[in-house]
């Protein structure tokens, strides 16, 4: 057969036909490579690199379990992430991923330049290895609004270059919140790194002439580094505290550091280099109590080395000059407080001083100063031989100091704890505690999703500023508001309304700490004098008060509100809400009448006082930060 078409045909013809055959095998086996794949058929993709958007047919994107192949980040194989990403997924197009949490131990792979994704506040959700955002080799890339947590690495960029990464939140990682390698030119902005494993933000092997602005690095036993050989970095206005150490350089030189706060100071020190010399980087106007050797320009010139420091100190800052976390009657947390009486530079025994508390007026945790008497605020305790005013008077040591045990109260707020020489009262010394948990953040509020609701119907003047809480807890409640608004819109019996937002009352106040008790009864409202607290946890950023009597009588009942058209209504968004809060996997929900009490991680309740179901387990281990400061001087 084959001898009789080849004896048809002319040279020219053989030869186009020889080429349709090659084409076609070639068409063929391609056809057959992604065939072997979940079913997927050819659908008229291009031949040549990728296949990357070949469709089976049912909006599946060819992939073999979408796991990655080895040694190859952006394979032929991998799908495309579309809104809804998958394990493993590529993103080759501007992509926006639809709200909620989404498990994806391999995370997912940036694969083309000049694109966007946009997470909107998603959650990805890794198994302690792989990256959550992996980028390699891609150029002008953004990366925003995206959760990232418990990965090896959150974001990595590698050989990657002019990339905006714009208020992300990358934390509970093992190893770094954000690490770059060989990768320049990019900018930060607006991210958060808490909780790490090793670094918040790590730029790596030559990774040079990045800017790092508005970023928040919290509890990493590093804040930012700049390691091996990676210079002519910018870092401005960034917040970096409560680290083992700061910023710190290793082989790096040339980077800028301007404006940044590092109150209150890291655990161990703000600044600090390895295989070189802290001198080799410069910058001005940074605030910090613990510089180590590095020393802002313009205040210490020539004498960089001998008297380092920076700017600004922590102690003119409204956080204070240490931390505590406002203790509870289950939770005492102390720390001990030394200062040295000199005279001419020699240390004095037996000076008679006085050690008392004030309220540090800068900064009241939230309770504001015009509904609340200052002095009415609780200051905490002095150990030790107290008058009736709570003031100590008692001589130094024969080393001239005198110690004291401070412990915190249960509001949050700053306190003066100030001591002075009874014979020369001008003379004095204090250290500013800033009383308060870490790391809460403001729960943004769209008024569609999401909007801020009163005990009283308005907005509590003597609180307005009462919707704090973790990241884990504020990314759950954005969570249930989306998924509620999705679920009115999809429902057959409200799809004609406007839906509902979720209606959000107490949280935690920007500090954290006690809410005080008012009296509804007073004109104008009082605190009650003990400030006696009316929560067990909302002092730590976990928990949520959800208004419900604009839909039902009580949480606890089955009536609706409205009138009789409204009722049927009101009810089915009831239990929408109901539906969109469980969905969101709070750890304990119950109801207190006119509101849902949500607690959306464990804390740490007194045993008396737990959930049947209670579990010692909280994933946030708020532990206060233990600052060895140097003896203030008196003198």
């Amino acid at each position: 057969m084959l001898r009789e078409v080849l004896a048809d045909m002319g040279r020219g013809r053989l030869f186009v036909f020889l080429v349709f055959v090659l084409v076609t095998v070639s068409f063929v086996a391609a056809h057959d490579r992604l065939q072997g794949h979940d079913g997927c058929q050819l659908n008229g993709c291009p031949l040549g690199h990728g296949f990357d958007e070949c469709s089976d047919g049912s909006g599946d994107i060819c992939g073999p379990d979408n796991i990655r192949n080895s040694g190859d980040e952006c394979p032929w194989t991998d799908m495309e992430c579309g809104a809804a990403p998958k394990n493993g997924c590529d993103v080759r197009v501007s992509t926006a991923f639809a709200p909620g949490s989404y498990t994806l131990p391999f995370g997912i792979d940036i694969c083309a330049p000049s694109i966007t994704l946009n997470c909107n506040g998603a959650t990805l959700i890794g198994s302690s290895s792989s990256d959550g955002i992996y980028e390699y080799q891609q150029d002008s890339v953004t990366i925003t609004n995206c959760n990232v947590r418990n990965y090896q690495n959150g974001i990595s960029l590698s050989y990657s270059n002019n990339n905006n990464l714009i208020n992300n939140n990358a934390n509970s990682n093992n190893a770094h919140g954000i690490v770059t390698s060989s990768s320049s030119g990019n900018t930060f902005s607006g991210n958060v790194v808490l909780g790490n494993g090793i670094i918040g933000i790590s730029l790596q092997q030559d990774s040079n002439f990045n800017i790092l602005q508005n970023n928040i690095a919290s509890n990493n036993p590093a804040g930012i580094q700049l390691w091996h050989s990676s210079n002519e970095n910018i870092l401005v206005n960034n917040i970096i505290y409560g680290n083992n150490e700061g910023v710190y350089f290793d082989s790096s030189i040339s980077n800028t550091i301007n404006a940044n706060v590092f109150c209150p100071s890291n655990n161990n020190v703000d600044f600090i280099a390895y295989n070189g010399d802290i001198a080799d980087n410069s910058g001005s106007d940074n605030s910090c109590d613990k510089p180590g050797a590095w020393g802002d320009h313009g205040t210490v010139g020539l004498e960089i080395r001998r008297y380092p420091g920076c700017t600004f100190t922590c102690a003119g800052n409204d956080m204070g000059d240490f931390h505590l976390l406002p203790s509870a009657p289950w939770d005492i947390n102390t720390r001990k407080l030394q200062w040295r009486v000199t005279e001419n530079g020699v240390p004095k025994a037996n000076e008679l001083v006085k050690i008392e508390l004030l309220p540090y007026l800068n900064y009241d945790g939230g309770h504001v100063v015009e509904t609340h008497t200052p002095q009415s605020r609780p200051l905490g305790k002095l150990s030790g031989d107290l008058d009736e005013d709570g003031i100590i008077i008692e001589p130094t040591d024969s080393n001239g100091v005198i110690s004291v045990d401070y412990e915190a109260p249960e509001p949050a707020g700053a306190v003066e704890i100030k001591a002075s020489i009874v014979a020369a009262p001008e003379k004095s010394a204090s250290y500013i505690a800033g009383v308060y948990v870490p790391d809460l953040l403001p729960l943004p509020f769209d008024r569609d999703n999401l909007k801020p609701y009163g005990s009283r119907g308005e907005i509590e003047p003597e609180h307005p500023e009462r919707w704090h809480a973790t990241v884990y807890t504020k990314n759950k409640l954005l969570d249930a508001g989306n998924r509620y608004r999705q679920y009115q819109q999809s429902d057959p019996l409200l799809r004609t309304i406007t839906p509902e937002p979720i209606f959000v009352n107490d949280m935690s106040l920007p500090w954290g700490g006690l809410f005080d008790i008012v009296d509804p009864l007073a004109d104008p409202p009082q605190p009650v004098p003990d400030w006696t607290p009316p929560h067990i946890c909302h002092r730590y950023g976990g928990e949520s008060d959800i208004r419900v009597t604009h839909l039902m009588k009580s949480c606890g009942g089955s009536e609706a509100n409205g009138t009789t058209e409204e009722k049927p209504i009101k009810k089915r968004q009831y239990e929408l809400l109901e539906q969109a809060l469980n969905v969101s996997m709070p750890k304990k929900k119950h109801c207190e009448g006119d509101h849902l009490h949500v607690q959306w991680e464990w804390c740490r309740i007194p045993p008396l006082l737990r959930p049947p179901n209670y579990k010692d387990d909280n994933p946030i281990k708020y532990s206060p930060v233990s600052i060895n400061a140097d003896p203030v001087l008196i003198g």
